[in-house]
């Protein structure tokens, strides 16, 4: 009986935008770069794990007061939508 010796390879889909455009999604691609769960950066910015969710879900976009944070966390400023 022949033998056949053969691999499958597969990219592993990335749960984040590649380019992303709005706050949420740049907020999701820097956690998951980081290989960060939502509750490990409540602890980093001081915001609830929920509201990280609604901003990456896009349910909700953070206030100006949140901006620092955020700066801080992501490692650069962008133009925020």
């Amino acid at each position: 009986m022949p033998s056949y010796n053969f691999r499958l390879s597969v990219e592993k889909p990335t749960p984040y935008p590649k380019h992303p455009t709005t706050i949420g999604e740049h907020i999701l691609k820097r956690r998951m770069e980081l290989e960060l769960r939502q509750k490990d950066v409540e602890k980093l910015v001081n915001i609830s794990a929920r509201t990280i969710m609604n901003w990456e879900k896009g349910y909700s976009k953070p206030s100006a007061k949140h901006y620092p944070a955020i700066i801080d966390f992501l490692g650069y400023n962008m133009t925020f939508r």
